[in-house]
């Protein structure tokens, strides 16, 4: 932990410059929303949020956005795809990996927006000339190391889902992506499919949580008294609400896994006494509990899937 003290130097050395001290991306999730609210009321930054519409927001985070960026008087730049290349990445995606099985499957759903939200931060940087991003990751959501080795494919596997006729279409919406939304320096990254990076010398990120401890019970009980933050009815827990695909996701690692990929976090918040054990087991019983109907829901409605391919991914559940 680097300390306040730290950000506090970092955060003078950028007040005042520009119009815009910070841009925080804002997803409508848990955590975005705490920076916007510690950047604008704690440290007194001009604020400016950032939101990359996946395409697949839910209406409470969409909720959630307005409603922080109206109480804290936050101006608010929302980029989403004109072509649509967030559903037809993710549609492509699936169906290129069915063959592949649910292993193949369970990488699918976050190529689109990792590049997206991080590009469109980059890009607004650019255009309002803002010195300083402060991301809102913690070290609790960073679950990748724990599932990497599981679920990689093998050499034929990666071939086959890469080279299809669907996959190439997968690819090449990825390319449509980086073509709509350009970052500069980044020709190469483009090219290969990479996440971009910053090259816009005026401007630092930082993650904030490397400065300013992540305590979930604070930071729950300020968003939701201070900004009228709420999660959707339906929803287990407070995390990672900001997406319809997060449904998806827990499918497929509970029929790979036996759990949800919110059990891998919950494991990093036992570990640092973020949450009790007893706490963790109730929500990730519950989490699993997905109804046949809703997720058929989401893949036909939401991802256009045909029926057929609808019907195999159901065929993927857990035989009990």
């Amino acid at each position: 932990m680097l300390g306040e003290d730290e950000l506090r130097k970092i955060i003078e050395g950028v007040r005042g410059r520009f119009a815009f001290d910070c841009i925080v991306p804002l997803s409508g999730g848990r955590d975005s929303a705490y920076v916007l609210y510690m950047a604008k009321r704690h440290f007194g930054l001009r604020t400016l949020a950032v939101n990359f519409d996946n395409e697949f927001q839910t209406p409470q985070a969409k909720a959630n956005i307005l409603a922080a960026c109206g109480i804290l008087d936050v101006p608010l730049v929302t980029y989403r795809s004109r072509w649509g290349t967030g559903k037809k990445t993710v549609h492509y995606a699936i169906r290129a990996a069915l063959d592949g099985g649910i292993r193949a499957m369970a990488d699918c759903f976050c190529n689109a927006c990792s590049y997206g939200y991080r590009a469109c931060c980059y890009i607004a940087a650019e255009k309002f000339n803002v010195p300083l991003i402060l991301w809102g990751e913690s070290a609790g959501e960073y679950t990748q190391p724990m599932t990497d080795e599981h679920l990689r494919l093998g050499l034929t596997a990666r071939i086959r889902k890469q080279f299809s006729g669907a996959g190439l279409l997968y690819r090449l919406n990825l390319y449509r992506q980086r073509l709509e939304f350009p970052v500069r320096g980044n020709f190469w990254r483009n090219l290969a499919l990479l996440a971009p990076r910053l090259k816009r010398a005026d401007t630092r990120e930082i993650a904030f949580f490397d400065y300013v401890p992540w305590n979930r019970d604070l930071l729950k009980r300020t968003i939701t008294r201070e900004l009228g933050w709420k999660k959707p009815d339906d929803s287990v827990s407070t995390w990672r609400i900001d997406c319809k695909l997060d449904r998806l996701v827990t499918f497929c690692y509970y029929n790979i896994f036996g759990c949800s990929k919110h059990c891998f976090g919950y494991h990093n918040m036992i570990n640092d006494r973020q949450m009790s054990r007893e706490k963790a087991l109730g929500q990730e019983l519950r989490a699993c509990s997905i109804p046949g109907a809703e997720l058929k829901e989401l893949l036909a409605g939401d991802i256009e899937l045909r029926p057929d391919e609808v019907e195999r991914i159901i065929g993927f559940s857990r035989k009990h």
